[in-house]
């Protein structure tokens, strides 16, 4: 289920599944301006893999701003706080402006790429010109929602938003009850590599985000899980696109544990909302709500010990 926005932005739902007491997991592959990127990782929510500036060759990247450049979709006028509530009447030189830039941007990556300045600097200077693009995994939408389609959120990202709603409003999710998330998996894939080799495969392809590409072969997908497993320090991210809903037996205990737990908040706090805040975070395991993670099931996935340098 894809959805097309303005400017370029468009949201595509790349797997949809729902568990037994329906808690709902979406993924999106995303496509929106790189401009944008650090107001989207605001939201904590979320599971990312995001095409990287660090990742891509100079000479594609250049390539991909000429023939696709991110350009503003609203050209607000100046004023006060942070949002524009119009628009300037001179979108035409505005533009051309942006054009301009973009122009010697590129010219001045294509220099230092001729110095044999690594990548990881040299597409820094055209990262306002970019597309990015991201998988992004999650089961709390609301709230993104709620703050960004909203007349106060920049253009771009209430554009982003708006298709991601609309795609996700489309999209009818999976019954699942006792088996995985799989992100780029069709049932057919489940059938012949068998669930080991598709988790693999899931968590390659959302891992490929950083690169543009798109390989859904087993041989690649062993090659990018063991060089992510193997690695030290450990790259666990791609592996949260992949989940499994809780069992039966595992719900049932944290619902004993919610029982347990609000009695002895309602001991401390006199405030109900509170204390059936906190007693809804025994609901999720890391960021998902009913679901548990791959990255979950991977030793050492998260660093706890006392570093020194």
């Amino acid at each position: 289920m894809r959805v097309e926005g303005k400017g370029g932005i468009w949201a595509e739902v790349v797997a949809d599944s729902i568990n037994a007491w329906g808690d709902r997991v979406t993924s999106f592959r995303l496509h929106y301006h790189r401009f944008i990127h650090a107001e989207f990782l605001r939201h904590r929510m979320f599971s990312n893999s995001v095409s990287s500036s660090r990742a891509i060759p100079v000479p594609k990247m250049l390539d991909q701003i000429k023939e696709n450049p991110a350009t503003p979709i609203y050209w607000g006028r100046n004023q006060a706080g942070m949002s524009a509530k119009e628009e300037i009447e001179d979108t035409f030189d505005a533009n051309m402006e942006w054009q301009e830039a973009i122009h010697w941007g590129t010219e001045c990556a294509t220099n230092l790429h001729s110095m044999e300045v690594h990548k990881q600097i040299t597409n820094r200077l055209v990262e306002p010109f970019q597309f990015i693009n991201q998988v992004v995994t999650a089961t709390d939408f609301d709230n993104f929602y709620y703050l960004r389609i909203h007349a106060d959120a920049q253009p771009e990202i209430q554009e982003l938003a708006n298709v991601m709603y609309e795609a996700q409003q489309q999209s009818i999710p999976d019954q699942r009850r006792n088996s995985w998330h799989l992100p780029f998996v069709t049932e057919e894939m489940r059938i012949d590599y068998g669930i080991a080799n598709a988790k693999k495969i899931s968590a390659s392809m959302c891992a490929q985000a950083s690169y543009r590409v798109s390989d859904d072969s087993l041989e690649k997908a062993e090659m990018i899980y063991d060089k992510l497993v193997t690695s030290r320090p450990l790259h666990a991210s791609p592996f949260e696109h992949v989940c499994l809903p809780f069992s039966e037996e595992e719900m049932m205990a944290r619902r004993l544990t919610q029982g347990l737990y609000r009695q002895q908040l309602e001991r401390i706090y006199d405030d109900k909302g509170l204390v059936e805040m906190q007693v809804r975070q025994l609901m999720y395991n890391g960021n998902f709500r009913g679901w548990t993670q791959m990255r979950k099931h991977i030793n050492d996935e998260n660093y706890t010990k006392t570093f020194i340098k």
